[in-house]
């Protein structure tokens, strides 16, 4: 999928603001919360499993990129916003990680999300990087600085386009619960810039039931066993 990004029926979905859910900037995000939510039990169905796939490829749109506070895993301790969700779920952490690598699994649960591109080789490390495309034209190209496969993976913007946030990172963490059940806890930490700086304590709260819902949308997603065959991913880390 390096190059390449694929769009899949999600996209029909109401957009976000330019710089909205996982990459900051939101201020209309909490008049959006709950009709994200509609949406997101309409694309995919209260079992949890994937909207199909439309088979168009659709090149990379090219865009003005600017630089992010490259920050590194103290900045989950000391953003000035941070979101945190935590869910149980029955798989094992090896399964979890096989499912983050999947490029498309990513479009099946994060809401904003149209788009990943690998843009490293596998298996990745610290270092690594990948190009996240989201609704209303924003693009984040990040780069992971922790990489611990069944254990934790983290990463954080690079650089976004204008009228994104000043940083931001997501950090996920996979515990092993034992009999094929673990927990992840994800922390999302973001520092805003321009108008959005004075909304920061809205804006938090406000995205604490959207990350909430898309955890719980990644645990149904998880659960319902997709197939991953069809991507390249899986059968470069064999």
């Amino acid at each position: 999928m390096v190059g390449h990004r694929y769009y899949t029926d999600a996209e029909s979905a109401l957009p976000l603001p330019r710089a909205a859910g996982l990459s900051g900037g939101c201020n209309q995000i909490g008049d959006r919360v709950s009709m994200q939510n509609d949406s997101a039990d309409k694309q995919n169905g209260s079992t949890g499993q994937p909207s199909k796939m439309v088979g168009t490829e659709v090149p990379n749109s090219s865009t003005e990129r600017v630089e992010c506070d490259r920050v590194g895993l103290e900045y989950f301790q000391t953003a000035p916003c941070k979101v945190v969700a935590s869910q149980e779920i029955a798989a094992s952490p090896e399964r979890i990680f096989e499912i983050f690598l999947d490029a498309v699994s990513w479009t099946r649960w994060a809401l904003p999300i149209t788009g990943v591109d690998w843009t490293s080789p596998f298996p990745l490390a610290v270092g690594s990087t990948r190009t996240v495309h989201m609704h209303g034209g924003m693009t984040g190209w990040e780069e992971f600085i922790a990489w611990e496969p069944g254990l934790r993976m983290a990463f954080r913007f690079n650089q976004t386009i204008k009228g994104g946030p000043e940083a931001f990172a997501e950090d996920y963490q996979v515990t092993d619960l034992g009999s094929g059940r673990s927990r992840v806890d994800w922390t999302m930490a973001m520092t805003f810039g321009g108008g959005s700086k004075r909304m920061a304590p809205a804006i938090q709260l406000a995205m604490r039931p959207m990350n909430a819902h898309m955890l719980r949308q990644f645990r149904k997603y998880v659960e319902s066993d997709p197939d991953l065959e069809q991507t390249p991913i899986k059968k470069s880390q064999r």
